[in-house]
């Protein structure tokens, strides 16, 4: 989510060294998820905090973010990835720009969704 409102909100991602694929269960930022599937995340680097210091308008989206659907559940949250007309259905489903499971979720798809402010609906 905080992934594609900085792409709506700015055109500009939130980090470029890692791009979001569609798995079963939804989007899955795949270099992210090996680094975290063996081990506990690590406490923010001072490089990461003074990364977040030099856009506030982009930290407070984030813990404006997390605050509000930290507590939706992990499978609602992959229903609503699933909705038809998502990022990630578009990928999957969608036989015009080819589909199928490991692609990759293009930036322009994901803009094109959190610009418009109905993804937030059903949540």
């Amino acid at each position: 989510m905080c992934y594609g409102q900085a792409l709506a909100d700015g055109g500009k991602p939130l980090f470029s060294d890692d791009t979001p694929k569609a798995w079963p269960f939804g989007p899955v930022f795949p270099r992210t998820y090996k680094r975290y599937e063996e081990q506990q995340p690590e406490n923010l680097t001072e490089e990461m905090k003074q990364r977040f210091a030099e856009d506030a308008d982009r930290l407070r989206m984030i813990a404006a973010t997390v605050s509000k659907y930290s507590h939706v559940s992990a499978l609602r949250l992959s229903e609503w990835s699933h909705t038809k007309g998502s990022p990630w259905w578009i990928t999957v489903f969608d036989e015009e720009r080819g589909t199928g499971w490991n692609r990759e979720i293009t930036p322009e798809i994901i803009k094109d969704y959190f610009s418009n402010p109905s993804w937030q609906v059903g949540i």
